[in-house]
């Protein structure tokens, strides 16, 4: 049986599409006001009499109206509300059909206006229709045996590992809760899209994967910015977002307070710049730093920040600052001006692409001091881009070392060597924890609506996590510790839990 899908409902953001709750309450109001505003403006229309207009046309003999380019515009968007689609929707059809609505204008006024109101009446019914079953704006994505999960990824682009790597982590997880029964009694069904590493494009994505797929919950972005520029829509419609990533202080929390419907597995900026400050002043026993960021990226602006506040709390001297941008690959000068300098350790704050880069240019000019980075680092194209002998003596925080010997990190590396034949990173680790943390705060609802599942991640306390036990803040932010881990020959050699 064909299923009812008013065109103009789905084209305008956020109405549903296929399978589920076309059109959430505020939408509803808004798009009965439109049919209200069209239906007047037709009918009150002045008729005329005499010659018929030829191009629109009348019947011999009668009265016509008054049919001008923007009568036919609001008639052509009128018509386009009662159709029929089918799941998918399909539209091979409308031409035929939509031709044969424009045959309105043809005969007297009255009989067109009949009509234009026929048309304003089945319209608001097929609206009304469709609003009923909804959930008034709370996101809801349980069929019959499934329920939706959203994964809105960087799966191209500039930081593609970091969203194929959380991917592949996700997917191993559900496969496992799947397997086990699933949740609630239902099996989870990803719905995955690429963002292209665009935070324009991610906004386009969660918009889709929560007003057309219907999705209880979002996973990712990744990034920060991708995954910020979600939040808006995750709280107008009311469906949960979730970053295992997404680090930047001000993500859950802005200027406005706490954002209600977003949260992540992994800690903040802050976090990590002000850890390894601590770090490098008690363990490497460093007293001056050199600062060399990611100017263009709040990610690395918000580590800096962090690292030399608590650098200089511990009485340390951050003796230069030099700044570049993304997609830099000359750093010659740059780094000309930090060899000049008297320091103990360099901290990097960035993403591989340019601190690959870096690290390998800083140790051609005989820069040998110890650079010390974050979660940015954590990718396999980090030894692509800087070779094995430069990488030594580096550091970088991070959420998970594969050198850890917790049993639930045993366990997951074996299981992920199993499954893709290789071993996992951070990215792995954090998505597959993500996946598990969405997946018991489902299980955990009350009942199968964002709002709900909204509720129980709030409420969540001690969760078993690969990346460490974690509860979640006032701030949506997780309790759990950090891991420092230190390279040789581009290797990990050493893992150390703070």
């Amino acid at each position: 049986m064909p299923q009812r899908f008013p065109i103009a409902a789905i084209a305008a953001s956020p109405a549903r599409a296929a399978g589920g709750p076309l059109v959430p309450g505020v939408v509803f109001d808004a798009i009965r006001m439109r049919l209200v505003e069209i239906g007047q403006a037709l009918t009150d229309l002045p008729e005329e009499t005499g010659a018929p207009n030829s191009a629109q046309g009348t019947s011999s003999g009668g009265e016509g109206l008054a049919a001008s380019p923007e009568m036919r515009s609001q008639l052509r968007e009128l018509s386009l509300f009662p159709y029929h689609l089918e799941l998918g929707r399909r539209s091979d059809r409308l031409p035929v059909q939509l031709d044969a609505r424009l045959t309105l204008l043809k005969g007297s006024a009255a009989q067109m206006k009949r009509t234009i109101m026929g048309l304003v009446l089945a319209a608001t019914v097929t609206l009304t229709l469709s609003a009923c079953g909804s959930d008034s704006g709370s996101g809801g994505g349980s069929g019959a045996d499934t329920i939706k999960i959203g994964l809105n990824y960087e799966l191209s682009g500039a930081v593609a590992t970091y969203g194929q790597a959380s991917v592949d982590g996700i997917k191993m997880a559900v496969d496992e809760i799947n397997a086990a029964g699933g949740v609630q009694g239902k099996q989870i069904e990803l719905v995955i899209y690429d963002n292209k590493s665009e935070p324009a494009e991610a906004t386009t994505l969660a918009t889709k994967l929560m007003t057309q797929d219907n999705v209880l919950a979002v996973i990712g972005p990744a990034t920060s910015g991708s995954f910020k520029a979600t939040i808006p829509v995750a709280n107008s419609n009311k469906v949960p977002v979730v970053s295992g990533s997404a680090t930047a202080d001000d993500v859950t929390v802005d200027a406005n307070g706490v954002q209600e419907f977003a949260f992540r597995t992994c800690f903040n900026d802050s976090f990590q710049g002000t850890a390894m400050a601590n770090y490098a002043a008690k363990t490497l026993d460093a007293k001056s730093a050199v600062i060399v960021k990611d100017n263009s990226s709040d990610y690395a602006k918000g580590l800096a920040e962090a690292f030399k506040s608590t650098f200089e709390d511990n009485g340390g001297q951050i003796v230069g600052e030099e700044a570049y941008v993304a997609g830099d690959t000359d750093f010659n000068a740059v780094l000309t001006r930090v060899k000049g300098l008297n320091f103990d350790v360099i901290y990097l704050p960035g993403y591989y692409q340019e601190a690959g880069l870096i690290i390998k240019a800083a140790r051609e000019l005989g820069i040998d001091a110890p650079v010390l980075g974050a979660d940015g680092f954590d990718s396999p194209d980090l030894l692509n881009l800087a070779g094995e002998a430069a990488l030594n003596d580096v550091f970088f925080t991070n959420h998970y070392s594969s050198l850890d010997q917790d049993p639930k990190v045993v366990q997951f590396i074996e299981d992920f060597k199993a499954k893709y034949g290789e071993e996992p990173n951070a990215f792995h680790a954090l998505g597959y924890d993500t996946a598990k943390f969405v997946a018991d705060a489902i299980e955990r609802a009350e009942e199968l609506t964002g709002q709900a599942v909204r509720d129980a991640l709030a409420s969540t306390v001690d969760f078993p996590a690969v990346t460490g036990t974690l509860s979640i803040d006032e701030n949506h932010n997780p309790v759990k510790d950090i891991v420092v881990i230190g390279l040789k020959d581009g290797v990990q050699a050493t893992s150390e839990r703070i």
